[in-house]
């Protein structure tokens, strides 16, 4: 006899109970009000979670610490459990994104962005930076940036230094208030860019430093932004410790 077999009954019970109402809350052949619905909540929500997703993944390859990465997760995940690297991969639609967006800058990314190809990108430049200046990265100094104004605290910011090496890097938070009418309601919010020239890995915008920089003008182009110091870089090109891995110049509408 099987132990606690009413315990079995009724989670059997349950599953199949949970199955059809599942079933029925998402049955698309006949007029299904709750799936109507459901479909502009999610189209409402789907961007605002790709920006959380790419702030995470910005946040994981730049802060300290060695960035955690599950086979598999290169994309966006649907998943409601913790990645597991035993789950089989599409490895041959991760390189043709790859091949699609090759060197291009997030021009080529923004449009179409349900794919997960944004999240690609953004893996592949920085990973690229980690692996050019690995000491920056693991070894650099911390330091938190001064961001002000009414929606001061849907930014995070900080800079990564080592020598005379540095990065800023800048990622929104908190992004369903932030975007409450679909585009982000920075007002005059800025952020206190450290002197020098700076360049965006990712979009390859230009900024100088020194000043209160807009956040607004800052990911304009793009929701998340990674900044390497040209100055610094050029001042130390013979020993190899700048930072240039940045895109050429391009623009894009954000998420």
């Amino acid at each position: 006899m099987a132990p606690y077999p009413e315990w079995t009954l009724e989670e059997s019970l349950a599953g199949t109970g949970l199955q059809r109402f599942v079933g029925n809350a998402l049955d698309a052949s006949r007029p299904n009000l709750f799936l109507a619905d459901f479909h502009d909540l999610v189209a409402l929500l789907a961007p605002l979670g790709a920006i959380s997703s790419l702030s995470q993944l910005v946040l994981k390859l730049t802060v300290p610490g060695v960035p955690d990465i599950y086979q598999g997760g290169e994309l966006w995940d649907f998943s409601l459990v913790d990645p597991d690297n035993r789950r089989p991969v599409d490895w041959d639609a991760r390189r043709g994104l790859l091949e699609a967006i090759g060197e291009d800058c997030v021009a080529n990314t923004a449009a179409h962005w349900q794919d997960g190809r944004a999240k690609l990108f953004v893996t592949r430049k920085l990973l690229a930076l980690r692996r050019s200046h690995p000491e920056l990265l693991t070894d650099g100094d911390y330091q938190p940036l001064e961001v002000a104004g009414r929606s001061s605290e849907h930014l995070c910011a900080f800079m990564r230094s080592r020598g005379e090496a540095r990065l800023v890097i800048a990622v929104p938070r908190l992004v369903h208030r932030l975007y409450r009418d679909g585009a982000a309601d920075w007002g005059a919010t800025s952020l206190a860019l450290p002197a020098g020239s700076w360049r965006d890995v990712l979009t390859g915008g230009r900024l100088d430093g020194g000043v209160e920089v807009p956040v607004s003008r800052l990911l304009a182009d793009f929701p998340v932004a990674v900044l390497s110091d040209k100055s610094a870089a050029r001042a130390t090109a013979e020993t190899g410790s700048g930072v240039d891995v940045a895109a050429e110049g391009c623009t894009a509408r954000p998420l």
